[in-house]
């Protein structure tokens, strides 16, 4: 993974292309880059810490024992 200095700096390069490469504004280019770059972090964390919580829910089904099958699994036996 790139460190966050690098990824800044590629970010304010597109936002200095995209903005017609102008002379002046490099120090806007750089912190608008470094306030993308690190919407983009705490993005990416929030969804890392969500997908946690559902790792971790347990199932309908009941939860999935260590060893392998199912517990206090709600299905029901013919009758």
């Amino acid at each position: 993974m790139e460190n966050r200095e690098e990824r800044i700096r590629v970010k304010a390069y597109e936002l200095w292309e995209a903005q017609g490469r102008p002379d002046d504004r490099a120090e806007n280019h750089w912190a608008e880059a470094a306030r993308l770059i690190d919407a983009e972090d705490r993005a990416k964390s929030a969804s890392q810490t969500s997908h946690a919580a559902v790792d971790i829910a347990p199932s309908p089904q009941g939860d999935i024992h260590p060893a392998g099958g199912v517990v206090g699994s709600k299905r029901r036996g013919r009758s």
